[in-house]
């Protein structure tokens, strides 16, 4: 009788909300990782990405569903590519989207997450799961959203970050160009691999997609299971101080 209730106990724990599989976070040297390439020439924020060194960085693909079908392969495709300079890092995404409609119901700083086409970017240079994740998330429209996510549990919207962002919208895809000043992130001086994700709303679909999935229990700001940005220099670190 206790091995049977042991069983059943092992099987209810490997699924996870709606009958979703549950995963553990990939091991060190799994995570997906991107690597960041220093631009050799100005990032002009047009929502383009049409500078030459955008060309020839690494992509990161193949998003999947965390809903409304977790583990599926997301219906359209992002990519995204990273570049940094003295002054910032920028991360640029093209979203596919064949339909051409976009859902921006919100204009204001700060939108709603569910309402809206988005691309978004979570960032937690310490690696450490104690740490806030920095956040930031751009509509087609280009509105923003940031905010501090502590322990995928607490979300302070009232981080108002100093950064950037311009998205296109095209037949086929819009796209986004995101700078974000090296003074507005804290990061540890030496480092040079930060851990990051990325995530897409898709709100026509009703698809929330992923770069480095995540179980359905949790949210993308869950930094367990993201990937790695590597390759990364960025400048000392100094105080951070605005007016």
């Amino acid at each position: 009788m206790k091995g049977s209730n042991l069983l059943l106990g092992i099987l209810f724990c490997a699924k996870a909300g709606n009958g979703q599989t549950a995963f553990r976070p990939a091991t060190p040297s799994a995570r997906l990782s991107i690597k960041a390439s220093k631009a050799s020439q100005k990032i002009v924020l047009d929502g383009k990405l049409n500078e030459a060194d955008w060309q020839l960085c690494e992509n990161a693909s193949g998003f999947i569903q965390s809903q409304p079908d977790q583990g599926t392969k997301a219906t359209f495709g992002t990519t995204v590519k990273v570049l940094y300079d003295d002054v910032n890092i920028y991360i640029g995404a093209i979203c596919d989207n064949p339909t051409g409609k976009v859902y921006v119901q919100d204009l204001r700083r700060d939108f709603t997450y569910n309402d809206n086409d988005l691309f978004g970017v979570f960032i937690d240079p310490f690696k450490d799961v104690q740490s806030p994740v920095q956040s930031f998330l751009v509509t087609p429209l280009s509105t923003q959203r940031d905010l501090l996510i502590y322990d995928d549990r607490i979300y302070d919207l009232n981080w108002d970050a100093v950064w950037k962002a311009k998205s296109t919208i095209t037949p086929n895809n819009w796209s986004v160009e995101i700078a974000i000043p090296w003074s507005t992130l804290r990061y540890p001086s030496d480092s040079t691999s930060w851990a990051i994700n990325f995530n897409r709303n898709i709100r026509g679909l009703n698809q929330i997609t992923g770069w480095s999935p995540w179980p359905l229990a949790y949210s993308v700001g869950r930094m367990a299971y993201s990937g790695l940005i590597t390759d990364i220099h960025p400048p000392k670190t100094k105080m951070n101080i605005r007016v």
